[in-house]
């Protein structure tokens, strides 16, 4: 009872330093930011799931307020970005209360592969600088875990393949193909099939996406490629049902700061791999 008391003072003290904040008082020399901010990707972990106390101190499950609902709910209000107005209130609010259910609360857990990280990479091509994107999930190994390489994606090599329908939404359009009796002639058109480079994936099967990332390591491998150096990263959470989220890290001189929560999207389950191609080819989604 006295750590939530204590607990307690330290939210209403929290939700004070904000208000005077807005109002134009800096506390920059004070370790209020450093309370606050979400400094490592495991800290939003036990703060998303409520397994740490507000001066970074660990919760285990026989501590009272380990995955206490009220507990979340004042960490979850402050690991949003509150400056990206993408975002509206009442959608956060829904999220929060959804997690926090004391009847079917949602927890995060670094173990599972449903979570990305998008690692944006500068990469040596031919002899140029490009940009590239690596996207990493967690895989389990043995009794462990490891990162691994789940896609790429590199505009010289989306450029080359701009006949392929990633999403299956594009409109029918005719285009080249091996006439059905091709066979009897022993297949002797398929030479003017490979003249036409420009059009060469649309000869193949219709369930045909090129793999980015066996290109990659390929070309690594034959020393086309090199890498040079990672420039940001950010993470997709897909482990909460219906709901996604994106990750990523902010530097400013308040407490919104750290690892927040920068993108919040209601998703139906059977429309997460739609999202997750989106994110994994759309280039929209990337740096060119």
């Amino acid at each position: 009872m006295k750590r939530r008391s204590i607990f307690l003072i330290f939210v209403v003290a929290l939700l004070c330093s904000s208000e005077a904040m807005a109002q134009g008082v800096s506390y920059l020399e004070g370790n209020e930011f450093v309370l606050a901010e979400t400094k490592q990707v495991n800290q939003f972990f036990r703060r998303f799931n409520g397994e740490e106390d507000y001066d970074g101190t660990r919760f285990y499950s026989s501590d009272s307020l380990y995955h206490d609902p009220m507990l979340r709910q004042v960490y979850l209000s402050n690991l949003f970005d509150k400056q990206d107005y993408n975002m509206p209130d009442s959608m956060k609010n829904s999220f929060i209360f959804n997690v926090t259910d004391r009847y079917s609360p949602k927890y995060l857990n670094h173990r599972k592969n449903d979570w990305y990280a998008q690692v944006d990479v500068i990469i040596n091509y031919e002899n140029q600088k490009h940009p590239c994107t690596l996207f990493l999930k967690m895989e389990r190994e043995n009794k462990g875990t490891k990162w691994v390489l789940a896609n790429v994606y590199f505009q010289p090599f989306t450029s080359m393949f701009k006949g392929v329908d990633f999403f299956g939404n594009e409109p029918y359009k005719p285009g080249p193909y091996l006439h059905p009796k091709s066979h009897e002639i022993k297949f002797i058109n398929l030479k003017k099939a490979f003249d036409r480079l420009g059009e060469i994936e649309k000869y193949a099967a219709n369930e045909f996406n090129p793999d980015y990332l066996t290109l990659f390591i390929y070309e690594l491998k034959r020393g086309n490629a090199e890498f040079l150096d990672v420039k940001n990263v950010k993470f997709h959470f897909f482990q909460v049902d219906n709901w996604y989220f994106e990750l990523s890290s902010l530097s400013r001189k308040n407490m919104n700061s750290g690892w927040l929560i920068t993108d919040l999207m209601r998703v139906a389950e059977k429309d997460k791999e739609i999202l997750r191609k989106y994110i994994f080819f759309h280039e929209n989604n990337h740096a060119n």
